[in-house]
């Protein structure tokens, strides 16, 4: 019997680490191939990016330190394209890097935004794009859609995605 609880509880561990640090409401604006993104991010992350790079604790960024927090919390999710899937029927859709990219805050907040290039237009059927970390580090909400043609759905999954017809 002790052997069997050790077994299970080793099989199980994997779920116990398994669950996000980084909460992020995401709000996304398409229109022609460009997708605005806006990402609020919850108080704790806030806290640590201005714990970590708020120089001179105004809850702002301005300056070198945006410079500084973009190069060491923003640049590198080129390499994740930026937690964004766009498929085109079946076939994968390449993400552009990054545009436009700013950050503000609340006393409690940060928010990035910025813009990805998508080949959407060149679609002729119905393109999906879906905004989440498949690592589960960061859970990703899609709380808001806009643009022509989009409407927010669910997958099989529990995933939202947007759907542009």
């Amino acid at each position: 019997m002790k052997q069997l609880i050790i077994l299970l509880l080793l099989l199980c561990s994997g779920l116990v680490w398994a669950h996000p640090h980084v909460w992020i409401e995401s709000r996304l604006n398409v229109h022609g191939s460009t997708v605005d993104i806006v990402w609020e991010f919850d108080e704790m992350f806030s806290n640590i990016l201005f714990s970590d790079f708020d120089i001179d604790r105004d809850r702002q960024f301005t300056g070198m330190e945006v410079k500084k927090l973009k190069a060491d919390m923003f640049d590198n999710l080129v390499n994740f394209d930026y937690f964004m899937r766009g498929y085109c029927g079946n076939d994968m859709l390449e993400i552009g890097s990054a545009e436009n990219f700013s950050i503000s805050s609340t006393k409690k907040k940060v928010t990035y935004k910025f813009s990805l290039n998508i080949p959407i237009k060149n679609c002729k059927g119905v393109v999906q794009l879906y905004n989440y970390d498949e690592t589960y580090y960061s859970d990703i909400s899609v709380v808001q859609v806009s643009g022509n043609g989009t409407v927010l759905q669910d997958d099989v999954g529990g995933r939202k995605f947007v759907e542009i017809k």
